[in-house]
């Protein structure tokens, strides 16, 4: 079993990950691939092309998890701008940590690498989550963290194809497992649909003291990221999102493959981090476009010539900074040339 790990979106990652993970398939070798995706700050084009990368990653390798560190910023209550590559990082090596644990910890109710094999083997996209729970229902409260996990929110087990559990806990704890304490695995695999492939196990760990700790490993998923509730696929009435053009604006042809394109990338933006989020941030951009005129700048012949000669789409912020500055009340106002009033343009000032 190998595991190639990769940020996707930079040069080394996007572009080497899928040569190696080739080699390693042909190999023979179960191929695992595991991948960060970009937090939503590292801006369109890397993460456009983290997309990408992932989906030829994808071509070859057994399994490929996909980690969004957008989703990050949910699990680690101490999550800062300073660590949050750190958090990924450590967020990517637990995913494979949490793998090979599965294999290696000592099982009762035994899982071993054929299991992982059978689960992981020609998969497509793969999730793993890991919880610990505790107190009186301390399965079932492992359980629901795992599924809840923010790691999962864009991914629904109950449309995977196969699923690996395994609990661990200490089997000479104060407290140990009792028999209707399993029961709640029951329980949940139950409520499962019966196409899934569904195989558990039960681990001995000292460490985990009173605490169950389960591992959930299920693969068989569509190559999606979505979030429960978003539709990236727009419909014909809908406002959409306006991505701005350069100066020059295609026409014909050129024009409609340019619309699919940004139609394509507004799709995949959406699915990966949801379309309100892609929203607010066009949004919050169009901001530094559009300005609002102060009375003092109605007739201000300086603020009429600048809003002329600079486009909408084409505005920076720092013309938005200088745009405010002209009318303020301390500058008077160019008023118009002699040769204006004398055709009778009457200026208005307030």
């Amino acid at each position: 079993m190998v595991f190639i790990t990769a940020g996707m979106g930079g040069g080394t990652g996007t572009g080497a990950a899928p040569v190696v993970a080739e080699i390693a398939k042909e190999a023979g070798m179960l191929t695992i691939g595991i991948v960060t995706v970009p937090f939503f700050f590292e801006g369109e084009k890397k993460i456009l092309k983290a997309i990408e990368g992932a989906k030829e990653m994808k071509k070859h390798v057994d399994a490929l998890l996909v980690i969004n560190n957008e989703n990050l910023i949910d699990l680690y209550k101490d999550w800062n701008f300073f660590n949050a590559f750190g958090k990924a990082d450590d967020t990517l090596a637990n995913a494979a940590r949490s793998i090979s644990e599965i294999i290696s910890e000592p099982c009762y109710v035994n899982v071993d690498f054929q299991d992982v094999k059978t689960t992981l083997k020609g998969a497509g996209t793969a999730i793993i989550s890991t919880a610990e729970g505790e107190g009186e229902h301390r399965i079932s409260d492992a359980i629901n963290k795992a599924l809840h996990s923010p790691l999962l929110k864009t991914h629904d087990i109950y449309s995977s194809k196969r699923i690996l559990f395994k609990f661990v806990c200490w089997k000479d704890s104060p407290n140990p497992l009792k028999t209707q304490e399993v029961s709640e695995i029951y329980q949940f695999t139950s409520q499962l649909p019966p196409t899934i492939d569904v195989k558990w196990g039960i681990g001995d760990n000292p460490e985990m003291g009173d605490k169950v700790k389960i591992t959930v490993l299920a693969s068989g998923f569509d190559m999606t990221l979505k979030e429960a509730g978003d539709s990236p696929v727009k419909k014909d009435d809908d406002e959409g999102i306006i991505f701005h053009a350069n100066d020059k604006q295609p026409t014909g042809e050129e024009a409609l493959k340019e619309k699919i394109k940004q139609k394509e990338a507004q799709d995949t933006m959406s699915t990966i981090y949801g379309s309100e989020k892609i929203k607010e941030h066009y949004r919050a951009s169009d901001e530094t476009r559009y300005v609002v005129l102060k009375p003092s700048q109605f007739d201000d012949l300086d603020v009429i010539s600048m809003l002329e000669s600079h486009k909408a789409f084409n505005r920076s912020p720092a013309f938005k900074e200088e745009l405010n500055k002209i009318g303020q009340p301390d500058k008077t106002p160019r008023q118009p040339e002699s040769s204006e009033q004398d055709r009778g343009a009457t200026p208005i000032t307030f």
